[in-house]
């Protein structure tokens, strides 16, 4: 198990008038750079490095995920006593629109 930072990308779309319009968002991994210049998704082992790691920015912008090995994946929700998980669903897709995502809230003591 590790944890995971994302961050919140806005997709947009042309609103007929010349400009843009936000049409909904998606998530996506925080990538760095490895000591051999490859690309790949920053982990931490331990909850507390993530949140160290994310500090102070600002809500709704960035998340935490706890992966599972095998593949599972939590959101950890920062305002929440115990540190309550969002578990995302297999058929989840990359939006944040709601359609076909199913969400449940627990507590880590009922994940393990």
């Amino acid at each position: 198990m590790h944890y995971e930072v994302e961050l919140r990308e806005l997709l947009y779309e042309d609103d007929g008038a010349g400009g843009l319009r936000v049409t909904g968002s998606m998530w996506k991994p925080v990538r760095v750079f490895n000591k051999d210049t490859v690309p790949m998704v920053l982990t931490f082992d331990v909850l507390s490095a993530a949140q160290a790691y994310v500090g102070q920015n600002q809500p709704g912008a960035v998340r935490i995920v706890r992966a599972t090995d095998d593949g599972e994946r939590e959101v950890v929700e920062a305002g929440r006593a115990n540190n309550a998980v969002v578990r995302l669903s297999a058929d989840m897709d990359s939006h944040d629109g709601g359609g076909g995502v199913r969400r449940e809230v627990q507590h880590p003591g009922a994940l393990w």
